[in-house]
């Protein structure tokens, strides 16, 4: 096959430019790879898209598309990809594709060429049903992220075969960087969940208060409704609670789920420890601000959390569950 022979040849030229100090050597490798680059530009115009979409005869199943991708040349790549009906998804005998290959690679430039293609699947799940951007969010490959996520066409919302999707993977192992992108990207599902609870669930299940406070600052600025199965389900008016964290609570207590108690002692072991050490930090729950102007119980209450010495103790009314 005289394409991926080619290619393979180009390999050869590239390391021996990059191998070689001699700088005669260097102008001669500079002068092969262009002779090359004619060859394979000649091998293609005149190659039926049978051929030059055919896997080689190698044991692992590479197109010469997947080759050139191989050896990280993006002119080699560009000039298969303006060929007319390229089979730019063909896999290799194990499920690896171009992009999938190029992204592990982390080769921006092949990546980017391979994006532009309009038959690029960027969606298309790897053998174990993850998809790149599943992938690439639990490696913190940030670069390939947000060139993923800049595609028109990406699901960010996808999930794996057990339910997980980037999302839910970002605030499950506490990756701030990629639950950043996630969060920033325009069509993200917050809510979608795994076994019935959202990401936001997980970061609490998890006691990671950095990443429920980047679901809270994401709630305000985009005045979406966090869901979640773990709910205060509030029975009283008279919550002092930090002002970062009101919004946990007050959402929560409208959201008509179910009710966890397992999750909730957990929730209430986070909140007394995010707990200010100034009591000047604290805020009335807005709900109960009328009956402390009237001196109802709530004033009563206040007077009794700022006299205590055990405010953590009071933090959140203790209650039967």
């Amino acid at each position: 096959m005289e394409l991926y022979k080619a290619i393979n040849e180009f390999r050869d030229i590239n390391s021996d430019n990059d191998n070689s100090d001699d700088e005669d050597d260097t102008t001669k490798a500079v002068i092969l790879r262009k002779e090359k680059l004619e060859e394979i530009k000649s091998l293609l115009a005149n190659s039926a898209i049978e051929k030059v979409n055919k896997i080689a005869n190698d044991g692992y199943g590479y197109t010469p598309l997947y080759a050139a991708v191989k050896i990280g040349d993006v002119d080699v790549v560009k000039l298969l990809l303006a060929k007319s009906g390229i089979d730019v998804n063909q896999p290799t005998r194990d499920g690896t594709t171009p992009l999938s290959f190029a992204t592990m690679s982390e080769n921006i430039e092949v990546v980017e060429s391979l994006l532009t293609h309009p038959d690029i699947d960027v969606n298309r799940p790897t053998s174990n049903g993850s998809t790149l951007l599943y992938i690439v969010t639990i490696l913190n490959k940030i670069d390939m992220m947000e060139l993923l996520l800049a595609h028109p066409r990406i699901d960010v919302n996808q999930p794996t075969m057990d339910g997980r999707t980037p999302l839910y993977t970002a605030a499950e192992i506490g990756n701030t960087d990629a639950l950043n992108l996630l969060l920033a990207h325009p069509r993200i599902d917050v809510n979608k969940s795994k076994d019935g609870n959202t990401p936001f669930d997980i970061a609490i299940i998890n006691e990671n208060i950095d990443i429920i406070n980047l679901f809270l600052t994401y709630n305000n600025n985009h005045y979406t409704q966090l869901k979640s199965n773990i709910s205060l389900a509030r029975k009283s008016k008279t919550y002092v609670l930090p002002n970062e964290l009101w919004d946990l609570v007050s959402t929560y207590g409208n959201t008509p789920a179910k009710f966890h108690k397992k999750n909730l002692i957990k929730l209430k072991k986070l909140v007394s420890m995010s707990i200010p050490d100034n009591i000047k930090d604290f805020i009335l729950d807005p709900s109960a601000s009328a009956s402390v102007s009237a001196g109802g119980k709530s004033k009563k209450k206040i007077k009794k959390y700022n006299k205590s010495k055990t405010v953590k103790k009071y933090y959140i009314k203790n209650r039967k569950l």
